[in-house]
């Protein structure tokens, strides 16, 4: 337990960061939900909306993105950062 304690600006990044991380999870959901109203889920995540794992929303919207036209939509750009987002 040789671990300094965290001093007031450590908690104010940590909170930063767990704030940072609920906005890109509730924007990723807001994109799945607009997905399903399209009708524009991948299967696997139509068999699971609307409960589906943090850990599988970008996923999920990566690949309705996927499907997308590119003609009019910049499929990779949009898929590199769903990406590092997943990572």
């Amino acid at each position: 337990m040789d671990f300094p304690i965290l001093e007031a600006a450590d908690h104010q990044l940590i909170g930063a960061l767990i704030q940072e991380f609920n906005y890109v999870d509730f924007n990723l959901r807001r994109a799945i939900e607009i997905f399903a109203h399209a009708k524009l889920l991948p299967e696997q995540g139509a068999r699971k909306y609307p409960k589906i794992h943090s850990s599988e929303v970008a996923g999920i919207v990566q690949d309705a993105v996927k499907a997308m036209d590119p003609a009019v939509e910049d499929i990779t750009d949009t898929g590199r950062i769903l990406w590092i987002i997943e990572r």
